[in-house]
């Protein structure tokens, strides 16, 4: 949620997408009430950046199908332990119309 939070946050995501701060409040209370943390489980050597392994792991421990990303660190991996890596744009294909 941090991570979320921190990026959402950003001031290139800010100018960008002009999210008012409370709408911003809103989204993040929505979420943060909609989500189930995952356990913690290292994927060690799995992905370029290191600091992303610890995500792919919580990722398969927690059974996920998917997981949404633009991290080209991340989606460069692909599929790991049953996890499929996916844009936020092939993400919505997937669903049904």
């Amino acid at each position: 949620m941090d991570d979320v939070a921190a990026v959402l946050t950003r001031p290139r995501i800010r100018r960008k997408y002009r999210i008012p701060p409370e709408d911003l409040e809103a989204f993040l209370h929505l979420l943060r009430g909609d989500s189930h943390p995952l356990p913690q489980a290292p994927a060690p050597g799995v992905c370029r950046d290191p600091s992303d392994d610890a995500l792919l792991g919580a990722a398969a421990a927690g059974g996920a199908e998917s997981l949404v990303t633009g991290d080209k660190d991340v989606l460069a991996v692909a599929r790991y332990r049953g996890v499929t890596l996916l844009t936020a744009r092939d993400f919505l294909a997937l669903l049904p119309d």
